[in-house]
């Protein structure tokens, strides 16, 4: 009989000391788990600005590349000037072929 309350006063006391260790542990538990939750935030917050400005690169030389595309396409070949009324590039007709009406 005595060995067992012993036995059971040495499991008290074993389980007092942990019950303390795990007060410890909570306190550190929750720095550590807000100190990640705030980590996480910042480089999603980060990844997020990343890819937004990579975005905006793309779409810039999306359209820069649309652009010069488009300089290419209406860019004025040899024998052309640009027709005020029209506001286009168009061939000079050649004075010195002869007319189908002569």
């Amino acid at each position: 009989m005595k060995g067992a309350l012993s036995a059971d006063e040495d499991e008290l006391k074993l389980c007092d000391g942990l019950e303390e260790k795990l007060k410890l542990l909570q306190v550190v538990h929750g720095d550590v788990k807000k100190a990640r939750a705030e980590k996480r935030a910042k480089e999603a917050k980060e990844r997020a600005i990343a890819e937004e400005a990579a975005r905006k690169k793309a779409e810039e030389e999306e359209l820069k590349r649309s652009l010069e595309e488009i300089k290419e396409r209406d860019a004025p070949k040899a024998g052309m000037v640009w027709n005020k009324q029209a506001r286009e590039y168009q061939y000079l007709a050649d004075t010195t072929e002869d007319s189908w009406r002569d």
